[in-house]
Formats: C-alpha cells, sequence, structure tokens
C-alpha cells in the first residue's frame, strides 16, 4: 500500500513540474514572440493607382459591367459604402510559447494566441480561443533544420518566422519547386527582397488563367503582378504589398499602435487586380475618386 501511494505521490508530483515547465516555458533564442504580446495589421489602398491600372487594362466601358455587378453590394444612399472592406481587421495576441520540441526530426517552438477579427472599426470579435486548440496554432522552426527540402514547413503559418532564418535559401526552394511543375514554371520568380522576399507573376500567365474563370470580358496585354512579403527582426510579419505594371495597389503593415484595425493578411495578399480595380471604377462612377 505504501508503495503505490509513493508512486501515486511521485507521479503527481511530475505532473505539477510539467505544468510548471510548460507555463513558464523558456523559448530558444531563434523565437521573437513572447506570452502577452499582441500585433495588429493595418491595409492601405492606393486608388490613385488603381483607377490608372483599371483604365490601361480595359477602359471605363467594360469596367461598367463589374461597376453593375458591385453597385448593389457597395452603394447606399450616402454615397460608396466601403464599411465590408475597410473595417475588416486581425488582431492576434499571444497566449503560450514553448520550450524547443522536435516532431519528425524538425525542431520548433510552438505558439498559441487568441485570434480577433473586426468587421467595423475598433469593435472586435473573438474568432480563435488559444486555449480551445490543442496543437500549436504556429510552428517556429529552427532555422538550422531548414533545407531545400524542409523550408516549406516554416511558412505553414508564415506570420511568425525565426530569427535568422536564410531567405536566400527560401527563395531558391520556391524557384525550385515553381519550376518542377511545367504549369508553373517559368510563370513565377521569387528573388529576395530585404528580409523577405518578392514574388513576381507573369501577365501572360495571369491573362490565361483570368478568361479561363468566364469573367464577362476578355483581358488582354496584362502587366506582371509583384507580390512582396517581408518580416521584422524578430520574426513578426511586418509588410506585403501587391503591385501591377510598376504601381502598388494595396499593402498591409504591421502596426505598433494597436488600436488600429486592418485587413488580415489573407484579404490584402488574396484581392486580386480585377477587384481593386473595379472598386475604383464604382468610385468613379460615383464621381468620389480619392486621389
Amino acid at each position: 500500500m505504501k508503495k503505490n501511494k509513493l508512486v501515486g505521490l511521485t507521479l503527481l508530483v511530475l505532473f505539477f513540474l510539467s505544468l510548471v515547465n510548460y507555463s513558464n516555458a523558456a523559448p530558444p533564442s531563434y523565437v521573437g514572440v513572447k506570452a502577452g504580446e499582441q500585433y495588429v495589421w493595418s491595409p492601405s489602398i492606393n486608388f490613385a493607382n488603381i483607377n490608372a491600372t483599371a483604365i490601361s487594362l480595359v477602359g471605363e466601358d467594360n469596367w461598367t459591367l463589374a461597376y453593375n455587378m458591385l453597385e448593389e453590394l457597395l452603394y447606399n444612399e450616402t454615397g460608396m459604402d466601403f464599411s465590408l472592406i475597410g473595417g475588416a481587421g486581425l488582431r492576434l495576441t499571444i497566449h503560450n510559447v514553448t520550450d524547443e520540441l522536435t516532431d519528425s526530426g524538425i525542431r520548433f517552438s510552438g505558439v498559441w494566441f487568441n485570434v480577433d477579427v473586426a468587421m467595423s472599426a475598433n469593435n472586435w470579435t473573438r474568432l480563435v480561443n488559444a486555449t480551445d486548440v490543442s496543437s500549436p496554432m504556429s510552428r517556429i522552426i529552427n532555422p538550422a533544420d531548414l533545407n531545400e527540402t524542409t523550408f516549406m514547413y516554416a511558412f505553414m503559418s508564415p506570420v511568425f518566422l525565426p530569427i535568422g532564418i536564410d531567405f536566400d535559401l527560401v527563395v531558391e526552394g520556391f524557384n525550385n519547386f515553381t519550376d518542377s511543375n511545367p504549369y508553373t514554371a517559368g510563370n513565377y520568380t521569387f528573388s529576395r527582397n530585404g528580409n523577405g522576399f518578392s514574388v513576381t507573376i507573369k501577365g501572360d500567365y495571369l491573362e490565361l488563367m483570368l478568361n479561363e474563370t468566364g469573367a464577362p470580358f476578355n483581358v488582354t496585354d496584362l502587366a506582371d503582378v509583384v507580390g512582396t512579403i517581408r518580416w521584422n527582426s524578430l520574426g513578426v510579419l511586418e509588410y506585403a504589398s501587391i503591385s501591377y505594371g510598376g504601381l502598388i495597389l494595396a499593402t498591409a503593415s504591421l502596426q505598433t499602435e494597436f488600436q488600429i484595425p486592418g485587413f488580415t493578411i489573407p484579404l490584402v495578399i488574396g484581392f486580386s487586380a480585377c477587384t481593386l480595380i473595379a472598386l475604383t471604377v464604382v468610385i468613379k462612377k460615383k464621381h468620389k475618386i480619392i486621389n
């Protein structure tokens, strides 16, 4: 009986020790985020560039078709209503960062965070509670374990990357990956851009894809689209942009004032040039172009 009690007491002590180690984890040096920190991203849309791009692409007549599709969604008695777009936002609050763990030979630190979204200015709604998620929501990979075959593991949750990641390796890896597929070979080009990279998508490739969607008009003579994404010195996503024909259409930036709501990163990056340009036509139609 005494032996059983001793075993039970030992297991209980070990359990509590594991909790203490978990809650007071000492993340490895390649992890730049800490529990309690909060991050918010906000957008900037260049309507003048969007308007110029719209005119150069297909002309105002064709974009009237886009206007007819968007008017019902975005127009009310006071003019253009961008609340469905301009108020959207993403806020991440770090809940926990673990010690270094290992999975299939890859070392990493697990990160849990609360996810809040805003559908209007400063009106945040909790989308995900960190305590409701059993597995790490982000894995910050030890950069020493990244190579030409494992580098993509770091981008499974690209909001947080490891300090010291080799972006030359990343660029080479992405170029090799896209070149290995005959559908994407030569149509995507990745290049180093500071503490990040840019990807150039060829205009004729985009033209082919857009015209295969069944759009009400054909798109011809598209210029290249360039997406740029950079991280700060702590591995936190800092800047993302999308440009067409050398004109920056939209950006998303990490804010230092966390009360500022902004687009979610996927929303900004995922916005196609056509959608952005169509919004400009609507503004022009109502004589409310923003310069």
